[in-house]
């Protein structure tokens, strides 16, 4: 959505990233060796290791797509044994390679963040793309007060989303702690 629907349909709105941002907390931190796991549309676009390319071309990455977690996380199922099992599956490239760093290519991917540093022993440092853009956002508003003063805080949301079922109300009051109705919009991506 980021890279091709927005920028398509709302040229002049200002878009915060989350792949150059990510990326650019593994440049800081000297990472050479990097895992990333995210839905089918996520890895199959191979945006991040486009953006690699740009940034430092000798960094290695393995992807993984990891749809399951998705459907774990919005059924709340953090604590289901089959989780482990999971793990075991999707990450035993990374294990094999002795990645240093895992990115969480998905925004659920989160909720379950401490259960996956623990498979890995806690020796794979995991970046969770939520904690580096609530920094990013928060240091740019600083930066950029005329912006900052515009916003209406307390003004109704809309959350853009590339699939919708039944449970994504549900999803989206459980992720922000708050109840939200008819607020969500289905955006068709081709």
């Amino acid at each position: 959505m980021q890279q091709e629907f927005l920028p398509k349909f709302y040229q002049a709105k200002k878009v915060l990233g989350v792949i150059v941002p990510t990326l650019e907390e593994v440049i800081q931190k000297n990472y050479q060796k990097i895992g990333i796991i995210g839905t089918y549309a996520n890895i199959n676009s191979k945006n991040y290791l486009k953006e690699v390319k740009k940034l430092n071309p000798r960094i290695i990455i393995f992807q993984k797509a990891t749809p399951l977690f998705v459907s774990i996380i919005e059924e709340v199922m953090f604590d289901w044994q089959g989780l482990d099992l999971l793990f075991v599956q999707y990450f035993k490239t990374f294990k094999k390679e002795k990645i240093e760093a895992l990115i969480l290519g998905c925004t659920h991917y989160g909720l379950i963040e401490k259960k996956i540093a623990k498979f890995f022993d806690h020796k794979v440092k995991i970046i969770s793309q939520g904690k580096i853009i609530g920094e990013k956002l928060k240091n740019y508003l600083e930066r950029h007060q005329e912006i900052s003063l515009n916003l209406g805080k307390n003004r109704e949301r809309s959350f853009y989303v590339s699939d919708f079922n039944k449970r994504y109300q549900q999803i989206v009051s459980f992720f922000l702690g708050k109840e939200y109705k008819n607020n969500l919009v289905l955006v068709k991506i081709d």
